[in-house]
């Protein structure tokens, strides 16, 4: 179905009746506030649950992203790894996909970015532009918010939103961008830049001197290049660290050993005594099984995950990643393979972490609101991950970015929209961190100096974090966007004994590589 403006509250909205609904209602509360226009959704109670597990882009609301047919990871409404060694895809993104970035490419071919303006010259007169992103209620309401102070700055610019589920964005905008109406700014991630990069659909942000990246860390900024091409600003980023509910560890009585420089049997043998003291109450965590954690345990080790647009990792350092997992079960520190199982498939608010079962959790650190607010307590640290080599082995991972679309009309202005999105001091108060950790380094020092309970943990765990903070890794190539999913499914037959670590390192190199080597072609 056609996409068609529709007017709310004031605000133009572009919305598609397959995917979402604008209404005018106003929400019950206090004041009966006006609030924006909002998708036809169930009631809270007959929500799909979103799983505590494993979003490297985490976003510190539950209900930031509507679900969709399958459970959800939290934060960020990706589907949960399904059971079994099925394809890396299922049958209808194989298919959909590929057969959408060709028509990109086939579209794009042989014409320049930009169709009606240079990246620095600025319209004379009235300018539309189109913003999308995927997102729900919280992120509407900030986003609106933001896109009115641009508005007030700039008379002449005129912001049509539009926003979906995760899943449906990115069907919607496959279609818009083959079809020849993809939007003049769209909120990327870093799953999909390189095929977007690569399909033409994204502008050269070099080409343009109106988005300041000089506040944003260098590291960040080189999360958003292509090739050596700049095509994406970070909106922010989450560190990948382990938090502590301290008020088990002193209720126990556990020494919390030297975070500053522990290793992995250092962060095993305070799991053990942590349950020993506890008599079997209070287990520990083993790693996440997601490509974030991944990429940091081969960094730690002295590898790397992709290389040159290949899958790179050695299958030794893959199969000692599943392997730990597995040593850590048969210690006892999180119960047995089903109660792992079980958990890795929970929400916030039943995991073992969220119901005072666990004192510890690898966690995306801006999720960690979240899971102060479910267990009641602000009692609640975050520290760097073990490691048994002390070098500069983390990164800064964006959480999302803003992109400009190849064919737009108004690049001058597309630019300007995505410079106040992240670096204006009104987009930085209206988002807090529920677009990461502010990637524009003014914004997280001011928010840094205001925080208080999680946040500030959060903000100074951030900081921290840095000091650890290496080169950034090569970006995600095209064909491995599941990789999620694949390194979950693996790990799971390895923990039940269906094969060995070695064999599903083999394997797993095997299937995403092949996978890499389709997408190419």
């Amino acid at each position: 179905m056609a996409t068609k403006p529709a007017t709310a509250h004031g605000r133009r909205y572009l919305f598609n009746h397959n995917v979402q609904r604008c209404t005018t209602r106003r929400r019950a509360g206090k004041n009966n506030t006006k609030q924006p226009p909002r998708r036809t959704r169930k009631p809270v109670a007959a929500r799909t649950t979103t799983t505590q597990r494993g979003w490297p882009d985490g976003v510190p609301d539950a209900t930031a992203f509507p679900p969709i047919a399958s459970r959800t990871h939290a934060g960020n409404g990706r589907p949960h790894p399904r059971k079994g060694n099925g394809p890396m895809m299922n049958k209808r993104m194989r298919m959909a996909i590929p057969a959408a970035l060709a028509s990109m490419a086939m579209l794009l071919a042989g014409c320049g970015a930009g169709g009606g303006s240079t990246a620095d010259e600025t319209s004379s007169g009235d300018v539309t532009l189109k913003l999308s992103w995927w997102g729900g209620d919280s992120l509407v309401r900030i986003t609106e918010e933001v896109v009115k102070g641009f508005e007030a700055e700039h008379p002449n610019i005129h912001v049509e939103m539009e926003y979906a589920d995760w899943s449906s964005y990115w069907d919607k905008l496959a279609t818009q961008i083959a079809g020849g109406n993809m939007p003049d700014v769209y909120q990327m991630d870093s799953s999909y830049l390189n095929s977007y990069a690569a399909n033409g659909s994204l502008y050269d942000l070099s080409k343009t001197d109106r988005i300041a990246t000089d506040d944003i860390d260098s590291t960040l900024i080189d999360m958003g290049k292509s090739n050596g091409t700049l095509y994406a600003i970070p909106t922010g980023t989450t560190p990948f660290g382990v938090a502590v509910n301290m008020d088990l560890v002193e209720k126990y009585g556990v020494e919390m050993p030297d975070t500053d420089t522990w290793t992995w049997d250092d962060f095993e043998a305070f799991e053990k005594e942590l349950l020993d003291k506890s008599d079997g109450e209070v287990h520990g965590a083993t790693m996440m099984n997601n490509k974030y954690c991944l990429e940091l345990w081969a960094r730690q080790h002295g590898d790397i995950l992709f290389k040159d647009g290949k899958l790179a990792i050695k299958p030794a350092t893959l199969s000692s990643f599943f392997q730990r997992t597995v040593d850590q079960i048969n210690m006892g520190i999180v119960g047995n393979a089903d109660s792992w199982a079980e958990n890795n498939s929970s929400n916030i608010e039943t995991s073992e972490f969220g119901t005072g079962k666990s004192a510890v959790l690898f966690i995306n650190a801006n999720m960690l609101p979240m899971y102060t607010k479910t267990i009641g307590t602000d009692n609640v640290k975050l520290f760097m991950l073990p490691s048994d080599s002390q070098g500069k082995w983390a990164y800064m991972k964006p959480c999302m970015y803003w992109s400009m679309g190849s064919k737009t009309e108004h690049p001058a202005e597309a630019a300007m929209l995505i410079d106040y999105l992240v670096n204006s001091e009104v987009s930085g108060d209206a988002n807090g961190i529920e677009r990461g950790v502010p990637a524009n380094n003014t914004v997280f020092k001011k928010q840094s100096a205001n925080a208080t309970g999680p946040s500030k943990t959060l903000l100074d765990f951030t900081e921290a974090y840095k000091a650890k903070v290496g080169e950034s890794p090569e970006m995600m190539p095209a064909g491995a966007s599941d990789l999620d999913k694949v390194i979950s499914r693996y790990q799971q037959n390895v923990v039940f004994g269906k094969i060995t670590a070695d064999q599903a390192a083999e394997q797993l190199i095997a299937e995403v590589q092949a996978a890499i080597d389709e997408a190419a072609v």
